[in-house]
């Protein structure tokens, strides 16, 4: 996640326009860190999103199990969305349409790794 905070924050600071930034879902977490600070922005838009504190991490909410939507194989490592919760879940607030795509597990950050490293995994 570092990574993509540094490619945003450094979008963001290349321009001394008022800047509004928009972020859905996990875009929220990086944006929400990469704009801390920034002069040039004016407003955040979360879309279906968390609002973190700075160096807070999405595995800090919540009770500390997993969130009922997903699909954890603890003998595969890896955890995804359940197909059947995703669009009362994810996309409760869109026209419906038929979900086409679903994105494949992925294995869950490394103990001491920021959510989302293994996005680009």
């Amino acid at each position: 996640m570092t990574e993509d905070v540094a490619a945003v924050r450094q979008v963001l600071q290349d321009s001394d326009e008022p800047t509004v930034v928009v972020a859905h879902s996990y875009g929220g977490i990086v944006t929400a860190e990469a704009a801390a600070g920034v002069a040039s922005v004016r407003h955040l838009l979360l879309i279906s999103s968390y609002l973190p504190e700075v160096g807070q991490s999405l595995s800090e909410f919540g009770d500390g199990t997993p969130a009922p939507f997903l699909d954890v194989d603890l003998a595969a490592g890896t955890f995804g969305v359940r197909p059947e919760l995703l669009v009362d879940t994810f996309l409760q607030d869109c026209d419906a349409v038929p979900v086409t795509a679903r994105r494949g597990p992925r294995p869950p950050a490394e103990p001491g790794e920021r959510d989302g490293a293994w996005f680009r995994r």
